[in-house]
């Protein structure tokens, strides 16, 4: 049977969300790396700004890098900043005003902090541009998936959103006849369990070939229901019978299969 390439714009996407992935795991390096180095000589951020992947961590540490740089800024100047980048309650914006006052230093050594605070002025840029590339990378594969005739069938699965849904999307291709069952999409995936037997004793593992990027998607090991948003008898999905996450493999390439959306309610029945 010849190869027959899907449509451009499938590949299109395929490429972005597969990039995305990638910028994404750049981020946690990056991330990681500042919180190593900050937890070093300046603790009292990673407090203050929770979210290490954001713009308002970004600037924060361009402005303040240090301790002692933080407390020598005026507090209207960082009042100011904080309401700049849309941190809501005055409550909340004077605990950390009061916080960044009352703080202590971890060390006095400026052999270490002045190394640390460089390293960090390092990464921050490199951060400033990977969250910048996903933000349009998520444009672009949203005006994308959007498009395509099959988007409202992979959306319209509980809990998929605007991130699963166009990998969901990929994974599965716009080909129907390429798989003919949910098993079959399982083994490519690589994620269909393989049983060994030897005498009297059985073990199980993942296959060890399949695509490389393919059980990535966090869509082939249903991920995106793992996060918690569906729960059946009060459980998390992530915690059903292997046989419960069969029967939803079924469900879902069956209503693939004849362009219908998936209902929850039935997906469970």
């Amino acid at each position: 049977m010849p190869l027959v390439p899907q449509s451009p714009e499938m590949r299109a996407l395929a490429q972005l969300v597969e990039h995305r992935r990638r910028l994404m795991a750049d981020r946690v390096r990056i991330t990681n790396r500042l919180t190593s180095k900050l937890k070093t000589y300046f603790p009292q951020v990673l407090q203050w700004c929770p979210n290490q992947d954001t713009m308002l961590f970004c600037d924060f540490l361009s402005q303040w890098p240090t301790l002692k740089a933080t407390q020598l800024a005026r507090r209207r100047t960082l009042e100011r900043f904080f309401h700049q980048h849309q941190v809501r309650g005055e409550h909340r914006i004077r605990e950390r005003l009061d916080a960044i006052k009352s703080a202590v230093p971890l060390t006095t050594d400026e052999g270490g902090i002045t190394s640390n605070a460089l390293m960090v002025q390092a990464l921050i840029p490199q951060l400033r541009v990977i969250l910048e590339a996903i933000e349009r990378f998520d444009q672009s594969i949203a005006e994308r998936a959007q498009r395509h005739r099959d988007y409202a069938l992979f959306e319209s699965l509980p809990g998929a959103g605007p991130v699963f849904a166009p990998r969901l999307l990929v994974a599965f291709g716009e080909q129907r006849e390429r798989y003919s069952s949910a098993q079959e999409m399982q083994k490519y995936a690589g994620i269909a369990p393989v049983t060994e037997r030897s005498s009297e004793q059985s073990w199980g593992h993942w296959r060890w070939h399949s695509d490389y990027f393919y059980p990535d998607h966090d869509c082939s090991d249903h991920g995106w229901l793992r996060r918690g948003n569906i729960r059946f008898n009060g459980h998390p999905v992530g915690w059903l019978p292997n046989r419960r996450m069969g029967l939803f493999d079924d469900v879902v390439t069956c209503s693939i299969r004849r362009d219908t959306q998936t209902d929850e309610d039935m997906a469970w029945q």
